[in-house]
């Protein structure tokens, strides 16, 4: 399997984006306030998101750059228009600069699902520490992989910190799905637990790698004064040794609305046991 990395250790890049942020009209301060996105680092890149659709990935080559797909930005076309601290290159761009914040989100609405709205929802939810979203695990399907059909990528929706000091912090890990979502449906394994088995694996595999990673985010996020987008409350916790839950959560959402008949949920049950949670 490929190493797991998230964090920035470019000072540079640091410094660059806290510069932007003293500026109150720049689209980093205005993102950082904007209690409707979530910022998401990456190895040595940061995702904003609104609704589970990336509004721009920034990342540091002498000058804060961006990448935002056009669809976002108005222009019916496949691929990105890049960025120079928040300012579009391209002029056939309709949005000029990310500061623009309510007319990218105007353009995101179009292509945001049932799903991922309510997940996102819960993540942004204030009483959740939410680190990071679509977080992905890549594992070699062959053992000399050179084109990216020899790659297997998973992707588990967000990972939360829960628990205090007293009762030692955790990484907890979930897969969110609608009710109406076919993985979570079959007659015999529904795909979701195939889905749920995979990130179990990569989580063992992994474990060093994810503590050190979103150690060092954590500090990012301190340094960056985005703390306040994963709802750490508790600074002490930033300090404290943590561990990982090995064992997924799969949320399904709408369940009142769209029922799972009885046959369905009493197999969910038995596979997942406490780790089903419904809303």
């Amino acid at each position: 399997m490929n190493e797991f990395k998230r964090g920035i250790n470019d000072a540079k890049f640091i410094n660059a984006l806290n510069e932007l942020y003293e500026d109150k009209s720049s689209f980093w301060h205005l993102m950082i306030n904007d209690k409707e996105l979530f910022i998401a680092i990456r190895n040595e890149y940061l995702n904003v998101y609104y609704k589970g659709q990336s509004i721009c990935r920034l990342y540091y080559k002498n000058i804060i750059r961006g990448a935002t797909h056009r669809k976002y930005l108005g222009i019916n076309e496949p691929g990105y228009f890049y960025s120079e601290n928040g300012k579009f290159l391209n002029e056939k761009s309709k949005i000029k600069t990310l500061s623009e914040i309510s007319q990218l989100k105007e353009n995101i609405n179009k292509y945001v699902g049932e799903e991922k709205d309510l997940s996102y929802t819960e993540i942004i939810n204030d009483e959740k520490c939410i680190l990071d979203v679509e977080i992905a695990f890549v594992r070699n399907k062959v053992d000399k992989p050179v084109k990216k059909s020899d790659y297997e990528i998973s992707s588990i929706d967000y990972l939360a910190l829960e628990g205090t000091i007293k009762n030692s912090p955790t990484l907890v890990f979930y897969e969110a799905k609608h009710a109406t979502n076919s993985e979570i449906r079959s007659r015999e394994i529904p795909k979701v637990y195939e889905q749920i088995m995979r990130y179990k694996e990569a989580l063992h595999t992994h474990e060093n790698e994810i503590i050190n990673s979103y150690k060092l985010v954590i500090k990012n996020f301190k340094s960056l004064h985005t703390l306040h987008h994963c709802n750490i409350a508790d600074l002490k916790l930033i300090d404290f040794n943590f561990s990982i839950d090995f064992e997924p959560k799969l949320i399904i959402f709408a369940t009142d609305q769209y029922k799972i008949d009885n046959k369905q949920l009493t197999k969910l049950s038995n596979l997942f046991g406490g780790n089903l949670v419904l809303k």
